[in-house]
């Protein structure tokens, strides 16, 4: 049985973390958060500053006491493994919570994650050009170093960043669906984690706490929302389909992976094996590789074409010249409700660059609350005539 004052200090620490992280993290300056008084004041001495760090490092301590009591109380536990598993992943859901608003923790990625999606919306490829080709809110947070950068990762974050940025411009709630992308990865280990377990006779209660629970995959999985964990949860989820249900649709989710990140793939290889007896042949065995790599691939380069990315194009043409008639690209009702605005002393026009195309999508801070502008087709992706002014 849990104990709850564990799970009580499990969810003190992530709700530590997570006001800390207001105060240490990289945020947009036009975010609405940063209008509190008491924040910016934190955010702008030394002081507050340390205390920030001081609330993140206090958290982390307590999740990382109460995931080893956990630990230890799973392995002390004798009651049935699936109530032991369950229990645990009651208690990851629970000390994740807290972090689902926060700002990307421990890194900037998330805010870049928000930026390349919204870019292959408004069909600025990501494999061509950097953030810095977009101006606004969306690149404020981003890390100077990663402005000029292409994307290295595969189509699967840009499917998802690109529907998200349909619903809206807001960059935190764009960081947030990112985020439940993360933590789908997270649902993936705890689900295949046990079967896992059991295939080696390991207390599945256990590994599961170790690998899902730990401060680690919560503050830097969770919190810092990369896209590593959702191509971890889909290779685990691979190798254990291929083993208990059949290896085509372990190598749909191999290929998954890869198109988050090209590591991901790498799981195939324990696809195509996984399933065939140990008396197989080395034939028998180069055929199912090759099998899988097909399946794979294709899933792959499926995905790469539904989003125009598997060439390092985008579903239209990028960006184009100035002379080009600019339009006001396609929102959603979602957008009007969910995008701040931009005061017009703080709006910007993108810097040029040796990579970014002639002209880029820009805030425009005298339009709507959905005022992102981009170069392109009149109408964006949809092919209708832009929305006039409010």
């Amino acid at each position: 049985m849990l104990s709850p004052a564990m799970i009580a200090r499990g969810v003190l620490g992530s709700s530590l973390v997570l006001v800390g992280g207001f105060v240490v993290s990289t945020i947009p300056r036009s975010a609405p958060v940063m209008e509190l008084q008491l924040l910016a004041d934190a955010r702008a001495t030394t002081v507050g500053r340390m205390v920030g760090l001081a609330l993140v490092m206090i958290g982390l301590g307590l999740l990382g006491a109460a995931w080893l009591s956990l630990c230890r109380a799973v392995a002390r536990d004798g009651t049935d493994p699936h109530d032991a598993v369950d229990r645990v992943r009651y208690c990851t859901l629970l000390w994740c919570a807290p972090l689902l608003l926060a700002p990307p923790l421990f890194s900037r990625d998330g805010w870049s994650y928000a930026a390349q999606g919204t870019m292959t919306n408004v069909d600025a490829s990501p494999y061509l050009y950097g953030p810095n080709v977009l101006g606004g809110p969306v690149v404020e947070a981003v890390d100077p170093r990663w402005m000029g950068t292409v994307t290295p990762y595969g189509p699967l974050p840009l499917a998802i960043g690109d529907l998200a940025a349909t619903l809206t411009g807001n960059p935190w709630v764009l960081v947030v669906i990112h985020r439940l992308a993360a933590l789908a990865g997270l649902a993936l280990l705890a689900w295949a984690v046990p079967r896992m377990a059991g295939w080696a006779g390991v207390n599945p209660a256990l590994a599961t706490a170790i690998v899902c629970a730990s401060p680690l995959m919560l503050a830097n999985g969770a919190g810092g929302l990369h896209n590593d964990l959702t191509m971890v949860g889909l290779m685990a989820a691979a190798l254990v389909v291929a083993a208990e249900r059949s290896w085509v649709l372990g190598a749909v989710l191999g290929g998954l992976a890869a198109a988050v990140k090209a590591p991901g793939g790498l799981v195939c290889i324990a696809v195509a094996l996984v399933g065939l007896p140990l008396a197989a042949t080395l034939a028998q065995r180069l055929r199912r590789l090759v099998a899988v790599a097909a399946v794979s691939v294709t899933c792959l380069v499926a995905l790469g074409l539904a989003w125009g990315s598997a060439s390092g194009g985008s579903r239209r043409s990028p960006c184009r010249a100035p002379s080009t008639r600019r339009c006001r690209c396609p929102r959603s009702w979602a957008a009007r409700s969910t995008t701040w605005r931009r005061s017009p002393a703080s709006a910007r026009r993108p810097r040029p660059s040796s990579r970014s195309p002639a002209s880029s999508a820009t805030w425009s801070p005298s339009a709507s609350p959905a005022g992102w502008r981009c170069g392109g087709p009149p109408g964006g992706r949809s092919g209708r005539s832009p929305p006039s002014r409010p």
